[in-house]
């Protein structure tokens, strides 16, 4: 699982998923941190999908804020010492399997973000 395999968008949506665990005080990444940052990208394809499948975005990042609010919080994060964040087993599992899929697919800057909807 190599970053340069993902675009820009879906590498900075990987860090950013970072930050959002570490703001909320959890120790793993878990796919809601990362759909959480899918969803902060405006101009991203996953909010492309849903703008036009009528989805209250806004409404949307609000739920899974809530989702992301119920994972249970590491005390010894209070610092927000992200050098203790780590992928959580469904993370690593999203992005091997994108990783896999980029590597098959032509249209490889589409993978990370379809292959999470799908998942």
């Amino acid at each position: 699982m190599f970053p340069q395999n993902f675009t820009n968008k879906s590498q900075d949506a990987i860090q950013n998923s970072q930050s959002i665990a570490t703001q909320n005080g959890q120790m793993q990444i878990e796919p809601t941190h990362l759909f959480l940052s899918l969803l902060n990208q405006d101009e991203g394809v996953v909010v492309s999908i849903f703008k036009k499948l009528n989805v209250n975005i806004e409404q949307l990042k609000t739920e899974v804020q809530e989702m992301i609010s119920s994972i249970p919080k590491q005390n010894n994060l209070e610092n927000h010492n992200i050098g203790q964040v780590t992928l959580g087993q469904a993370m690593i599992f999203i992005l091997q399997n994108a990783d896999n899929e980029a590597k098959r697919c032509t249209m490889s800057s589409l993978v990370l973000n379809i292959y999470f909807l799908l998942f």
